[in-house]
Parts: C-alpha cells; sequence; structure tokens
C-alpha cells in the first residue's frame, strides 16, 4: 500500500509541476473561470473583509454587490480560497485568491491521481492516473481555478472513506462537497447508505 501511495504522489507531483510550467497569467472572464471571477473570488473577498473587521451587518462587503456568491454555490470555496491566499500576500486586489484557486485546482489534480493509486492499485491506477493526465478537460480542471475538480476530488475521497469505515473523515469531506456545491445533495442517500 505504502508504495502504491508513494507512486501515486509521485506522478502526482510530476503532474503538478507540468500545470505549474504551462502559462496562466490572469484570470479569464469567459469559460470555465466566469465563476471563479464573478463569484469565488468575490466571496473570499468578503470572508476576507468580515475578519479584517471591513464587515458591515447588513450588507457584505463584495467586490461586486450585484452578486451575491453565496447564494449560488455556498460557502466551501470561497472559504477554501481564503485560506490558502494566506500562502500568496499580493498588493493586487484579489490577486492573491486567483493564485490561491490555482494552487486548489493542482491539489485537487494531484488528490484525484493519488486516490486513484490508494483506491484501484498499481496497475489500474497508473491506468487511471495517464488517462486523467491525457484529459484536456482534466487539464483544464486542474488550471483553471474552478469548483469542479475540488469538489469531484472532494467527492471520490468522501467516498473512498465512507467504503473503508472511516465515517467521521468520509462525512466531514462530503459535507465541505455539498457546502461547495449544492446541487451534489442528490448525492446525500448514497453517503447515508
Amino acid at each position: 500500500m505504502a508504495k502504491r501511495v508513494l507512486l501515486g504522489f509521485g506522478l502526482g507531483i510530476t503532474y503538478a509541476v507540468f500545470i505549474l510550467l504551462v502559462p496562466h497569467d490572469t484570470p479569464r472572464l469567459v469559460g470555465l473561470e466566469t465563476d471563479l471571477t464573478l463569484m469565488y473570488i468575490n466571496g473570499a473577498a468578503a470572508i476576507d473583509n468580515m475578519f479584517s473587521g471591513h464587515w458591515s451587518p447588513g450588507q457584505p462587503q463584495l467586490l461586486w454587490p450585484d452578486i451575491n456568491p453565496f447564494k449560488a454555490h455556498g460557502i466551501g470555496y470561497p472559504m477554501a480560497l481564503w485560506i490558502f491566499s494566506w500562502l500568496f500576500a499580493d498588493p493586487v486586489p484579489a490577486w492573491s485568491f486567483f493564485s490561491a484557486a490555482k494552487l486548489v485546482s493542482i491539489l485537487a489534480g494531484v488528490g484525484v491521481i493519488v486516490l486513484a493509486f490508494v483506491w484501484l492499485g498499481r496497475r489500474p491506477g497508473v491506468i487511471a492516473a495517464v488517462s486523467c493526465a491525457v484529459s484536456p478537460l482534466f487539464f483544464e480542471l486542474s488550471d483553471s481555478g474552478c469548483t469542479d475538480l475540488f469538489v469531484a476530488a472532494l467527492l471520490l475521497w468522501a467516498a473512498f472513506c465512507l467504503f473503508r469505515g472511516r465515517f467521521l473523515v468520509g462525512g466531514s469531506l462530503f459535507a465541505l462537497a455539498l457546502i461547495s456545491r449544492y446541487e451534489y445533495v442528490t448525492l446525500l442517500p448514497f453517503a447515508i447508505i
């Protein structure tokens, strides 16, 4: 098992380095990053304002006041961006949140690759990891800062933990996935079973 985990980490880190070598200087306002730029960074900034004392009780201080990020998908992903943004001090407003989103996406991609080895075994893990690594959609989701791969990784790890009898960890990961994307509440019966 330890060798499988190390092999998974090795391939996952290799994949992460490859993604980091691909230039991605600015967030795009179209395509997959629309939610990132209009909602999640907005939510992370609101959380930051709340903890820095710039919060007004009736109205949160949002970057784009006409878009409330917490009504669409929840607080999970903006909270993750806010926490990971501590690693990136940047004078450009909200740029640390964009950098955090890239890191979270890369970590989610690595997490899926590692899980392929841990759950499936060595040979199927290699096939699954290579299939993910050469998939244009998996690459885009590992690089774009969206919630899709973040929530998919949380759900996969939650399922793994639940199948292994680690109910507290699995339930916590599932709960984090739910407060990151509300629509996955449809999977709640499977988690209960």
